[in-house]
């Protein structure tokens, strides 16, 4: 059952995502594209990918379920995808992370993500920044 809402909840995640990869290749800056993103699809220009509504859902799934999905390892990049887009709660990033393993990386990925977010030098160099 967690598997599986895990799965619908990282599709949602990836899916515009991924048709915003091609969308984007189409203007000069990402912040013209993400306007016009918004406008086609009638979401928030803050919030492109809906991503406030996926993390009202699936955080608390994740605070109640952190042991097994941290005991597997589908579980938990399925999880990690879903928190790495959640850069509105550094708290809730540093709590996952404090959960996964060193050196993993999905680790480096999200301690990259917290880093850039709040203004430090990256230690894996994983993010892009423009």
């Amino acid at each position: 059952m967690l598997r599986k809402q895990l799965r619908k909840h990282v599709y949602a995640d990836q899916s515009p995502r991924n048709e915003y990869a091609n969308f984007l290749l189409e203007f000069d800056t990402w912040w013209e594209a993400a306007a016009e993103w918004a406008r086609i699809k009638e979401v928030s220009s803050n919030d492109i990918f809906c991503d406030a509504k996926r993390q009202a859902i699936c955080k608390p799934l994740i605070y109640e379920h952190i042991n097994e999905i941290i005991s597997d390892a589908e579980l938990q990049e399925l999880a990690w995808i879903i928190v790495q887009h959640m850069d509105g709660d550094a708290a809730f990033q540093k709590w996952f992370l404090s959960y996964l393993p060193i050196g993993s990386t999905c680790y480096q990925y999200l301690f990259d993500r917290i880093a850039v977010n709040a203004g430090c030098p990256q230690q894996f160099g994983t993010q892009y920044v423009e």
